[in-house]
């Protein structure tokens, strides 16, 4: 099966739902997905997309990690959520040249 490619802003908009989906699964209430598809602010996602990216590596230790942990954290916060962080030691590669 060949699979139809799609835009940046339809896989958005479907990750969205699906994330959504996910997050509400167990809730008492149907979703009416094409509704909650039509709210998705796809500009905001790939405005947070670009931001992490600008960070440079995510890779624990590395200044991207610390600063693409602290806008994850703050935009949870501003919708409202409870934000619970746990630091736990890792040992990864680090390259110093």
């Amino acid at each position: 099966m060949r699979l139809k490619p799609i835009t940046a802003k339809t896989f958005i908009a479907r990750s969205a739902v699906a994330l959504a989906a996910l997050l509400f699964s167990r809730g008492a209430w149907a979703l009416d997905y094409d509704s909650l598809a039509r709210q998705v602010d796809t500009a905001s996602i790939q405005a947070s997309i670009e931001t992490l990216a600008g960070y440079g590596s995510r890779v624990p230790g590395y200044p991207g990690d610390r600063k693409a942990a602290v806008y994850v954290e703050e935009k949870l916060r501003a919708l409202g959520l409870e934000v619970r962080v746990e630091e736990f030691s890792v040992t990864v590669p680090v390259d110093k040249g």
